[in-house]
C-alpha cells in the first residue's frame, strides 16, 4: 500500500468514526434525556463525554490533516468548490 493509499484511507476511516461517533452519541444522550430520570443523564453524559474524547478528538484533528495532505498531493486547489462545501459541513459538524 502506497503512502497516498495509506493517508486516503485513515482519512475515509476517520470521517466514518466522526460520523458514527457523532451519531451514537447524540442518539443515547437523547435517549436518556427522554428518561427524565437525573442519574441516567448524568451517566450516560459521563459516557458520552468519554466517548468524544478517545474517539471524536482524535478524528476532529486527523480530517484537517489528511484531507490537507490529499489536497496537496494530488494538485487540486484549496479553493475548488466541492471542497468549499466540505469545509463548511466539517465545521458545522464541529460546531455540533
Amino acid at each position: 500500500m502506497t503512502l497516498y493509499e495509506m493517508v486516503k484511507t485513515l482519512h475515509i476511516l476517520s470521517a466514518a468514526v466522526l460520523f458514527g461517533t457523532g451519531l451514537g452519541t447524540a442518539w443515547f444522550l437523547w435517549q436518556a434525556h427522554c428518561t427524565g430520570d437525573a442519574a441516567t443523564i448524568a451517566a450516560t453524559a459521563r459516557a458520552v463525554v468519554r466517548a468524544d474524547w478517545l474517539f471524536t478528538t482524535p478524528t476532529v484533528i486527523l480530517q484537517p490533516l489528511t484531507g490537507a495532505w490529499l489536497i496537496h498531493t494530488v494538485n487540486y486547489s484549496p479553493v475548488e468548490p466541492w471542497l468549499l462545501w466540505t469545509y463548511a459541513l466539517y465545521a458545522l459538524a464541529d460546531a455540533c
